[in-house]
């Protein structure tokens, strides 16, 4: 029901679930898929809620196409026909990864209830200075706000920090949970140089 649907995502966060799944990606990023127990319409039902969906936001990807060479990035191409380019990486951005319509159109195709959307590797911009690695991780989080909002009743947010200045990760940190209410936050497991294991 819907008071259960907008509670499952503290749940899940906070370990009250049945089971949870993990696989290890390349990326050194935990997948995770959930599968959290929930009544509906009286009978019991088992809620299949992914943890680890990424997403390229619109809004850092006209900031991307604005200024190519502030992120080292080509976007080629136009909405639904995007074509990311970045050194010898190139890739299609498949509309779900900034359409939340489409994102949830993916999810029912998987069986998925509730993602966890969060925002893609390519957009943690570790390297910049201060005030742009700012700028960028709120058009970032701005833009997954969005996303949420068009969909709240299947996607959930998860943030992304300039997690290679402290003070202004907590500056957007204290953001999001206070306009978005988000309860998570999406790294990567090295900032530059240094991995966060070895910190």
């Amino acid at each position: 029901n819907a008071a259960a649907g907008s509670q499952t995502g503290l749940s899940i966060l906070h370990g009250r679930h049945d089971a949870t799944k993990f696989r290890m990606r390349p990326t050194g990023i935990i997948a995770a898929v959930a599968f959290a127990p929930t009544s509906i319409a009286g009978e019991a039902a088992l809620k299949h809620i992914d943890t680890h969906s990424h997403v390229i936001p619109e809004t850092i990807i006209d900031a991307m196409r604005a200024q190519p060479d502030l992120y080292k990035t080509a976007i080629e191409g136009e909405r639904g026909r995007y074509v990311f380019k970045r050194g010898k990486v190139s890739f299609d951005l498949a509309l779900e990864f900034y359409d939340a319509d489409a994102k949830v159109e993916s999810m029912e195709r998987k069986g998925l209830d509730i993602s966890y959307i969060s925002p893609g590797p390519q957009t943690f911009f570790y390297g910049l200075g201060a005030d742009d690695a700012l700028t960028t991780a709120r058009l970032v989080n701005d833009g997954l706000a969005k996303m949420v909002a068009a969909r709240p009743d299947r996607l959930r947010g998860m943030a992304t920090l300039p997690m290679q200045h402290p003070d202004a990760a907590v500056t957007e940190l204290e953001r999001v949970v206070r306009e978005y209410k988000f309860k998570a936050i999406e790294m990567g497991t090295a900032i530059g140089d240094e991995e966060l294991a070895d910190a």
